[in-house]
């Protein structure tokens, strides 16, 4: 084992709010927001208090005509798990929704729209080179202003409906 390395796969931080709500012992009501929203929601706000630049890089997979579900299935998986890889340890990424499937988020710390919009076209290469018949994947940066309306925009429909 002294010869192996490691590196971080995944990384969870409780909030000082999860921590206090712990700690009461009582349960959380449901229906309270979308997780990954409430995940977003908080990145967002963190990176704004401390003044730091963020960007945020969606990919959403369309399933292409003719490809069974279960095929399908295996390449959001697939993608999922690339996703994960690609931006692992060597960023200073702060955290993946991948939960949404076909919907993939980025939240990225410390890194400007302009940056990732360079780096896309080798995003592009590294997730997509290994699916075989791969789906459309549609990509989309988002920086702090639009990130901010975008969110702000959930919630109201979220309280409207």
């Amino acid at each position: 084992m002294d010869e192996t390395g490691t590196r971080i796969m995944w990384r969870y931080r409780i909030t000082e709010a999860g921590i206090a709500h712990v700690k009461s012992g009582t349960l959380l009501p449901k229906g309270l927001g979308h997780p990954a929203l409430d995940r977003l929601a908080t990145f967002i706000s963190r990176q704004k208090a401390a003044q730091r630049p963020f960007c945020v890089l969606v990919c959403r997979l369309t399933n292409p005509q003719g490809l069974n579900q279960r095929l399908w299935e295996q390449s959001c998986a697939l993608f999922g798990t690339l996703f994960r890889e690609i931006f692992t340890p060597q960023t200073e990424i702060i955290d993946i929704i991948v939960g949404a499937t076909p919907l993939f988020l980025a939240l990225l710390e410390g890194d400007h729209k302009s940056e990732v919009e360079r780096a896309l076209p080798n995003i592009r290469v590294e997730l997509e080179r290994h699916l075989s018949g791969p789906p459309r994947v549609d990509y989309t940066i988002f920086g702090p202003n639009e990130m901010t309306r975008i969110l702000w925009g959930q919630r109201l429909k979220g309280a409207t409906s």
